[in-house]
């Protein structure tokens, strides 16, 4: 039969600490990739004899920070869109872009990005650039 000595705690170690909880997922600070879903509205003047043209359009996007946690970021982003132009139909696309992030505290930042948009389903395909800034919120 063996006999055990009961556990004792070390001297250095402190009765009161316990361990920190550590996050279960990183925090947008220190991730690298996330999504974005954009809403816009964008209006197009008409060439001569055409119409002017209003475009309404979605875009869900994977996104890319190079430098995650910087003062000022730089991301890429790309993803599907669905484009609808009036006066005509609803067209699905595609857009890719670049930007740069500056975070103003924890719900707040700053955003300008670039964006290179074609609506592929249309025929002859519609493509089109859109420069942003805008201040982002997080909820």
């Amino acid at each position: 039969m063996r006999s055990e000595a009961p556990l004792r705690p070390s001297p250095s170690a402190s009765p009161t600490a316990t361990p920190s909880p550590q996050p279960s997922s990183p925090t947008p600070a220190s991730s690298a990739w996330a999504w974005d879903a954009r809403l816009g509205l964008s209006r197009f003047d008409g060439k001569a004899g055409q119409p002017d043209v209003d475009l309404a359009s979605f875009s869900a996007n994977a996104r890319f920070t190079v430098n995650p946690g910087a003062p000022l970021q730089v991301f890429l982003n790309a993803g599907p869109g669905i484009y609808h132009f009036d006066p005509s139909n609803v067209e699905g696309g595609a857009n890719a872009g670049l930007g740069v992030f500056a975070p103003l505290g924890s719900r707040f930042a700053l955003e300008a990005t670039y964006d290179y948009h074609s609506a592929f389903t249309a025929s002859p395909n519609l493509e089109f650039s859109q420069v942003q800034l805008g201040l982002m919120i997080a909820f």
